[in-house]
């Protein structure tokens, strides 16, 4: 008879506790970094890429309000097509995703985009299939 034992799955109050753990981790790198005197670049490429493997997401991003409120720039990227950090603009306007978060004061949370009524899906969101999200 063999003495093999099988795990029991891990208790939430332990899954609670070890996502924890990541995300100081992860906010502890970030702060390493600031005080090493980083520049803002890579402190938020590192910001998005230590946010996205925490969360365990696929896509995260940094954006930064152009002038006269002319739109977001996808500033710093986790997951998106090369080239489009420093170049992709998003709408602001309140028929946008963002747009209805900045008006409204409030993050935005989407489940599917598929099924969202509140406002047009991004075009970078459908073109790159994100399903859910938060702005």
């Amino acid at each position: 008879m063999s003495g093999t034992r099988h795990r029991s799955p891990p208790h939430p109050a332990e899954e609670e506790l070890h996502a924890r753990v990541e995300q100081q981790a992860a906010v502890a790198e970030l702060g390493r970094l600031a005080l090493e005197g980083a520049e803002l670049p890579a402190l938020m490429d590192e910001a998005v890429r230590l946010v996205a493997r925490t969360l365990g997401v696929s896509f995260c991003e940094v954006l930064e309000l152009l002038p006269g409120g002319g739109g977001l720039l996808l500033r710093a990227g986790f997951g998106w097509e090369r080239g489009l950090v420093g170049r992709a603009v998003l709408e602001t306007d309140g028929g946008s995703q963002i747009g209805h978060a900045l008006l409204g004061g409030e993050p935005v949370i989407v489940d599917d985009l598929r099924k969202e009524r509140r406002f047009k899906p991004p075009p970078l969101l459908v073109e790159h299939g994100v399903v859910s999200c938060m702005s």
